[in-house]
């Protein structure tokens, strides 16, 4: 019986494994394919929206069962436990969602008066644009930080490195390097925040030994991008617009006043103000 749970937690931890690698491969050599798709079509968006919460979800049940079926790993071995760092961990968790909520927020008004820098094409694809698309997004979000957490540090690191005997270190550094792979459709640019926000997950989970901190953080960041970074950014008004139409509404009048001497008499002053009336009035819409 215990040769049989074993050979079960091995077929099942490799699933996982697998199915993080496949993941990875597939988003490195499609990388531009999700952003040209819903630049094309975005009634697709939804769509993709509840692929990415199946996915995630199908994966991460895995794990539960791994453990359950496993005859050595335990619960606190794929980092469900409390957090145990003394109350550091807590205060880099703490520390990481003011940084996270912060940076957001920042980006947010930066972006509506039209002078933050772009979000990358890979995450913008991917905004909601209306309520139903928000509830989907918020849905994502809520899964990608639960299931990561449990797949990228609970098991990859905590589980493999206590079922396999592998050091802490070449289990992190693997599972970094693949949820960074899983992220490439937001591109280079995108990816250097990936890599800042691996960091931090990882340092995280290493000084509490636990996944949970790690998913309330996560969880937060994910809502807050999917929620508060506005998906279309309004142009910024162009200044000069008004010193311009002013100007063409003063030219008007001069150039007919120019025109008058032409005419003699009272004929003449009868012509001069009908048609600068209906010249101003074309140019108020653009003051």
């Amino acid at each position: 019986m215990r040769v049989l749970a074993e050979v079960l937690t091995h077929i099942l931890l490799g699933l996982v494994a697998s199915a993080a690698a496949v993941n990875a491969v597939r988003s490195v050599r499609r990388r531009g394919l999700l952003v040209q798709r819903l630049t094309a079509d975005p009634s697709l968006r939804p769509k993709v929206y509840r692929r990415m919460i199946v996915l995630s979800w199908a994966t991460a049940a895995l794990v539960p069962l791994a453990v359950l079926v496993s005859p050595d790993l335990t619960a606190p071995d794929a980092g469900w436990t409390m957090p145990g760092g003394d109350g550091l961990d807590y205060a880099l968790a703490a520390l990481m969602m003011l940084a996270l909520l912060s940076g957001t927020l920042g980006l947010r008004r930066r972006l509506r008066r039209g002078n933050g820098a772009p979000v990358p094409a890979g995450m913008t694809v991917l905004l909601p644009r209306d309520r139903h698309e928000r509830l989907l997004a918020a849905l994502v979000a809520v899964s990608a930080g639960v299931t990561e957490e449990v797949v990228f540090r609970g098991l990859l690191i905590g589980a493999v490195a206590e079922q396999y005997q592998l050091p802490v270190a070449l289990t992190a550094s693997a599972s970094a390097v693949l949820f960074l792979a899983g992220h490439a459709y937001q591109g280079r640019r995108g990816l250097f925040g990936v890599a800042y926000l691996t960091v931090l997950f990882t340092a995280l989970y290493l000084a509490s030994g636990s996944i949970l901190l790690g998913i309330a953080v996560h969880v937060c960041h994910d809502l807050a991008v999917f929620l508060l970074v506005p998906a279309q950014v309004s142009p910024k008004p162009r200044v000069e617009a008004p010193a311009v139409a002013q100007a063409s509404a003063e030219a008007v009048p001069q150039a007919s006043a120019e025109a008058v001497p032409q005419a003699s008499g009272p004929s003449a002053d009868e012509q001069l103000e009908p048609p600068a009336v209906p010249a101003l009035r074309a140019s108020a819409p653009g003051m």
